[in-house]
């Protein structure tokens, strides 16, 4: 990891770009976390992997180049066995060459403003609850639409709003 936090409270995080970590840009795990104005490229996991955490703010920030082991997203919300991860607050992404934002046993997530360009997924659910998807943008060819939003069965309260497809695949959805 270039950055790992763990059990962390009050931290920010600012104006910083982050490369060539073999796993995530940044681990991180506490409360009251704030990230603002960070670039991450070509790392080997993830760009940012949320795990038990509650009150984060992750804005204006940029991601590329996820290459190596899966999940591969620029964000992944994915707390330890058994906790829940709560609060978070998502805005201004720039996503490139990843597997977009994963949410998995969470509360309360929140994601404004993504711009997408060739991403193979755009958003992934596991048993997320109250999940707000606002003011998204996909431009590229590399996706199929059955992977613009793929949540299980366990996830309730999920909500889009204001998506555009820039792209010659033909998009179709069912409900979510």
């Amino acid at each position: 990891m270039c950055i790992e936090l763990r059990g962390c409270k009050k931290v920010s995080i600012h104006d910083i770009i982050l490369k060539n970590a073999p796993g995530d840009g940044i681990e991180l795990a506490g409360e009251n976390i704030e990230i603002k104005n960070v670039k991450i490229q070509h790392c080997g996991r993830q760009g940012i992997s949320v795990l038990s955490a509650e009150n984060v703010i992750i804005e204006n920030l940029t991601v590329d180049d996820i290459y190596r082991t899966a999940p591969k997203a620029a964000v992944d919300i994915e707390p330890y066995n058994g906790e829940i991860t709560k609060n978070i607050f998502i805005r201004n992404v720039n996503m490139s060459n990843c597997a977009g934002i994963q949410v998995l046993y969470c509360d309360g997530v929140s994601i404004e403003n993504v711009d997408s360009v060739n991403c193979d997924i755009l958003f992934t659910g596991t048993d997320a609850k109250n999940v707000s998807i606002n003011r998204i943008k996909y431009r590229g060819d590399s996706i199929v639409s059955s992977n613009f939003f793929k949540f299980d069965s366990d996830c309730t309260g999920i909500f889009v709003d204001d998506f555009d497809v820039d792209s010659d695949e033909a998009a179709t959805f069912n409900d979510l």
